[in-house]
């Protein structure tokens, strides 16, 4: 830990374990050009990080990990109701460290979600039933409708996404299919650090509307790499 949010990690490994993870961090640490077809800015070793980042979330979603106390291990984190609702509450994962509301808000799109009471010296009482939010048929009709990622001109399939909620499940936004969209990590996290929001168009499919900083008239968008990817196949 750096004692500023961040933490650093150095890893020394033999090559042949090395050209295992570079193999794998290829094709997810490619230069991804923004929004408006600018180049990627971030240094070959950010990307790589990035990368990494996105192996491990794609390995904890779908890969074949050992269970640990009975389930298979994920990212842990702790929060109230009220800390949830509030711009500036934190939730805390169990090795300690300390996210944003808005980053608990984007990783709970998509996940287990378990309320506790507790008495007045917080001592838990009683539990509530884990729900997934995303149900497997749900999942399956994401998949069928959005693809992949919904993020104008993003090209990450859906095996490489998560869940958004339009409106958010904290706020008292509903799990279903009108008001789920699939994004990838990345474009995640922008449509929750960055203004964006996602709309259903009168088709029921997913549009983007992006911030007044981006397009003051805050047109409607759509990603349409899918949609050119279905013509293709359906001929």
């Amino acid at each position: 830990p750096n004692g500023d949010g961040t933490q650093t990690l150095r890893w020394v490994e033999t090559e042949e374990n090395m050209a295992l993870l570079q193999a794998a961090l290829e094709p997810l640490s490619a230069p991804r050009p923004a929004e408006d077809g600018a180049k990627d800015t971030r240094s070959p070793a950010l990307r790589r990080a990035d990368g990494l980042v996105d192996l491990v979330a794609m390995t904890l979603r779908h890969g074949e990990l050992p269970i640990s106390r009975g389930a298979r291990p994920h990212l842990i984190i702790t929060i109230t109701e009220p800390a949830l609702r509030s711009d500036r509450g934190l939730g805390i994962t169990a090795s300690g460290e300390h996210l944003s509301n808005a980053a608990v808000k984007r990783i709970s799109c998509d996940a287990d979600l378990t309320a506790i009471r507790l008495d007045t010296n917080g001592v838990p009482l009683s539990m509530g039933r884990t729900r997934r939010t995303v149900s497997p048929q749900q999942w399956l009709a994401l998949i069928a409708r959005d693809k992949g990622c919904v993020f104008t001109d993003c090209i990450r399939p859906a095996h490489m996404c998560e869940a958004h909620h339009l409106w958010h499940w904290s706020e008292g936004g509903p799990t279903d299919l009108i008001n789920l969209a699939l994004a990838c990590g990345r474009h995640h996290d922008t449509i929750h650090q960055q203004g964006w929001q996602i709309v259903m168009g009168s088709d029921g499919r997913p549009e983007l509307i992006p911030p007044p900083w981006i397009d003051s008239q805050r047109k409607p968008r759509r990603n349409r790499h899918w949609e050119v990817q279905t013509a293709l196949h359906l001929r």
